[in-house]
């Protein structure tokens, strides 16, 4: 009769832990240093013919040259996945000084979504912690490109713009109320043309106080139309 002796001996195995080996080569040869949005899309150029999404990062040293390029992901027609992780592990292997994020709009239309605008947003984040700069992230398309960057100072400035002009219109506004009330100071009986010059003035502060408030202006000239016609009637 044939036995099976079966004896389970409980022996520790010691796993290999994978590791992590950074290979830098001296001898790669180093691009010129890119200060132009036009110079990262005549690299890029290629991504206008790409029928599909694609993210790249392009890894800068500290005097912005190109050391690496990095195909971060590859997605569908309308969009790519990728998470800021994924774009700054190579970044920090190639112990990058700076990085600008690069893709494509196989649509043809270049203009930044708003996923685009929050993706670069929380990548200037995560740079920031990381002490790894995003310096731009450019959109390539078969008709044109489009740089965040400049995306995001053009809406900045527009916005300080408008916010100068409501400045200006407040302080206009408080200087002539301020002006009226020392004129009135030392009036008595006003004519009827007096007091109309005075309601013209008034309507006018009137009138820039609430611009700056921001209220609509449509509203306002039509409201200002309708009182300059009932006075002079």
């Amino acid at each position: 009769m044939l036995s099976v002796n079966l004896s389970l001996e409980r022996t520790e195995q010691k796993l290999p832990l994978p590791q992590i080996k950074i290979n830098y080569n001296p001898d790669t040869p180093k691009s010129e240093p890119v200060y132009q949005t036009d110079d990262v899309v005549k690299l890029m150029s290629f991504l206008k013919t790409a029928d599909r999404e694609m993210m790249y990062a392009l890894h800068l040293d500290a005097k912005l040259r190109i050391i690496a390029m990095e195909l971060i992901s590859v997605g569908s027609l309308t969009s790519s996945m990728f998470h800021p992780r994924e774009i700054f592990k190579g970044a920090i292997l190639n112990n990058s000084a700076s990085i600008i994020l690069v893709h494509n709009h196989p649509s043809g239309d270049a203009t930044p979504s708003k996923g685009d605008l929050d993706v670069t947003a929380k990548c200037k984040d995560a740079g920031g912690l990381l002490g790894i700069e995003v310096l731009d992230h450019v959109i390539v398309s078969a008709n044109g490109y489009e740089s965040i960057k400049k995306h995001c100072d053009t809406i900045s400035q527009k916005i300080e713009k408008a916010g100068e002009k409501k400045r200006r219109q407040e302080w206009d506004a408080i200087n002539m109320l301020v002006n009226l009330n020392e004129t009135m100071k030392w009036q008595g009986n006003l004519s009827r043309p007096e007091i109309k010059k005075l309601s013209r003035k008034l309507r006018k502060a009137i009138y820039k106080l609430f611009l700056s408030q921001g209220i609509a202006e449509c509203a306002l000239r039509k409201y200002y139309t309708m009182t300059t016609w009932s006075i002079k009637n």
